[in-house]
């Protein structure tokens, strides 16, 4: 068991989790599968710093070769991510339907005419986009209250309100936040007791074989009436200085629970017992 490689500063910081959803969520991959442009499944660092951004009313994507306002501001937060399979009065037993499997949201293909002239020089251009359907997700961000910026997000983030309406990867895909909860004097989780990460969390070597043996342990003790899953996506965590690039880490998302001893690094304390991760 790692604990996070700082906690200075900790006294004056609050962890937050806030919940958003969204009917349609776009967020954008590089690369394209036969014409088809795909989506992250899980909600990105930099996707996060951005809605946070928005909701701060900080500038983005200002011309090329030049780093967004956000990130700047907030490029030095920590964050996590978890999916959410039910959100607000969703609920299992009231019949309501999952919006993830194991981790995964569903899609579809939605298409698009781009209209512009030069676009359609030698035909009509379509675009056609691989779009997550009902997107959820559980957002925790560890926030120092003494700086200015930071002090605005919190209140805003608990009032429900923004400076620039935050979306989901594309503007037609508003997206709206709710259940904020938070934990005034975070703690660095130090390994007491197994755990369960219930945010994704980081793929290392070492950190592959301990997942190996937790979900080995897991389906010796619960069978097939609760399999365990995992739920892997390579994913964006910052951006290179130089090339004005994404910078990207593997991850993992599963519902396997960990030795004491497991070489997860960064974890938090968070509400009724449970761990994340914030990177």
């Amino acid at each position: 068991m790692t604990e996070p490689t700082s906690t200075a500063g900790l006294a004056s910081s609050i962890l937050l989790s806030f919940d958003v959803r969204a009917d349609f969520g776009f967020l954008r991959k590089p690369d394209v599968n036969e014409g088809l442009s795909l989506s992250y499944n899980l909600l990105h660092r930099p996707a996060l710093l951005g809605l946070l951004g928005a909701v701060a009313g900080l500038g983005g994507y200002a011309g090329r070769n030049q780093r967004p306002e956000y990130w700047k501001k907030l490029g030095h937060l920590r964050v996590g991510v978890a999916p959410l399979a039910f959100v607000g009065n969703e609920a299992q037993d009231k019949g309501d339907r999952p919006r993830h499997e194991r981790g995964s949201f569903a899609k579809t293909v939605l298409e698009y005419t781009n209209t512009v002239g030069y676009a359609n020089a030698d035909g009509t251009w379509i675009l056609r986009e691989s779009t997550l359907i009902r997107p959820a997700y559980r957002c925790f961000v560890l926030l120092n209250r003494v700086n200015a910026v930071e002090e605005i997000l919190y209140q805003r983030l608990r009032r429900q309100e923004a400076e620039f309406l935050p979306y989901l990867g594309k503007n037609e895909f508003a997206l709206s936040w709710g259940n904020v909860q938070e934990m005034p004097e975070p703690r660095p989780f130090k390994g007491e007791h197994e755990f369960q990460v219930v945010s994704a969390f980081r793929k290392t070597q070492r950190v592959s074989d301990a997942v190996a043996r937790a979900v080995g342990l897991r389906a010796r003790q619960h069978g097939p009436s609760d399999p365990p899953f995992l739920h892997f996506e390579r994913l964006p965590v910052g951006f290179d200085e130089h090339l004005m690039q994404y910078c990207y880490a593997e991850f993992v998302f599963s519902n396997a629970r960990f030795q004491a001893d497991a070489p997860i690094e960064d974890l938090y304390e968070w509400l009724e017992g449970q761990v994340v991760q914030l990177h």
